[in-house]
């Protein structure tokens, strides 16, 4: 998952990840313990969600902090995987 302080490039965190799970099932992501990102590691998770949408995986972020969820909204993460806020 995604963890920490996020900058600069993410793709490193994410290669890779597509392969633990079986083709057809859901990739999730969970983000409990992320505590920021910046600009350009968003912009490379929303060429990531996209790369991974494009090949017919869906995306699910799961658990993020509700200003980090609402961040990958604006960015526009929203638009090729689930984007999950906490529950508290």
């Amino acid at each position: 998952g995604l963890s920490g302080h996020i900058e600069g490039d993410a793709g490193a965190l994410l290669a890779g990840m597509e392969g633990q799970v079986p083709a057809g099932e859901p990739l999730i992501i969970p983000c409990d313990r992320l505590i920021r990102i910046d600009f350009s590691a968003a912009g490379s998770v929303l060429n990531w969600a996209a790369e991974q949408q494009a090949h017919g995986r869906v995306v699910q972020f799961q658990n993020l902090h509700r200003l980090v969820a609402v961040f990958f909204n604006v960015v526009g993460v929203n638009e090729h995987a689930w984007v999950v806020p906490r529950k508290n």
